[in-house]
Order: structure tokens, then C-alpha cells, then sequence
């Protein structure tokens, strides 16, 4: 099954911001927020602030999941939409002790702007994904693959 995009009405769409819905065969995904630690976009080390010597965070927080392959998912279908904008389903966490032991795993070396989907258990290779890209490729006629462009994931 593939996610679903449905026109809204013309009254649902000025409520919603979005002229489309996407429909998944699977739940919706968790999005948290957190300030992430920012990296080197090279080696994926902490960046450390001269001053304090301690690792630097964003400076606000910002809305992620960590549901890499859904996200995948709905954005792949996002994209095929555009310039048209959707909404998707989330369940927003707002007890972040819930969510922390997958928190400190989380890593991102660009903000979030791409994630990483694949399997090391299903032997899937990892493939760097980024819909800002995408949508760059779609509107110089490229097709829609991408690989840099908010996830491990922003929303």
C-alpha cells in the first residue's frame, strides 16, 4: 500500500493551510521537540563553543522525528505534489523523558535538513534523502531523488 494524497475542500483547505491530505497505511508519525547538538558536517563531531568548551545546541527548539522511513514515505508523496501543500497525521510528544533514550541516539549532521533510511538488520543500504532536494530536481525536470536539503527528521 502507498500513502494517499486526497483533496480537500475548498473549505477544509483554507482551515488547514493545505490543499491536500496524505493518507498513510501506517500511524502517524511521533514528532518531539528538542534543540539538537549541533555537528561538524565533516567528521559528525560536536561542535564546541571556544568560550565554555561545552557542546553547542540550536538556539530554539524545533519539531523532529525520529520515524526516518515514514517520513521518508510522506515526504516522497509531498513532493510529487508540489508546488501544492499537504498535511500529514503526527502525534506530537511532549513528555520528552519518554522519548530521551531515542534522543541521545539521534544525530544529524545538517539541522535535520536530510535523514537516512535504510536497514542495518535488513541489509537495505543507507540512502541520504533530503525533499528540498528533491523538489530541486523536480522543478528542473531531474525527477525527484535527492540526497541534502530539516529529519533524522525535521518537521
Amino acid at each position: 500500500p502507498e500513502v494517499k494524497a486526497v483533496r480537500r475542500s475548498p473549505e477544509d483547505a483554507k482551515i488547514y493551510g493545505a490543499e491536500w491530505r496524505l493518507e498513510a497505511p501506517f500511524p502517524p508519525v511521533d514528532v518531539c521537540r528538542f534543540r539538537c547538538k549541533l555537528r561538524d558536517e565533516t567528521t559528525g563531531r560536536p561542535l564546541i563553543d571556544p568560550e565554555t568548551r561545552q557542546e553547542r545546541f540550536e538556539a530554539e527548539e524545533s519539531w523532529f522525528t525520529l520515524d526516518n522511513r515514514r517520513l521518508y514515505c510522506l515526504q516522497k508523496a509531498a513532493v510529487k505534489l508540489l508546488p501544492e501543500r499537504c498535511t500529514v497525521d503526527a502525534v506530537a510528544e511532549i513528555r520528552k523523558e519518554r522519548r530521551m533514550r531515542e534522543i541521545r541516539k539521534f544525530r544529524t549532521l545538517d539541522n535535520g535538513k536530510s535523514i537516512e533510511v535504510g536497514s542495518v538488520v535488513d541489509g537495505v543500504p543507507f540512502e541520504t534523502w533530503s525533499w528540498r532536494a528533491a523538489s530541486e530536481n523536480k522543478a528542473g525536470g531531474k525527477g525527484s531523488s535527492g540526497s541534502k536539503g530539516k529529519a533524522g527528521g525535521k518537521s
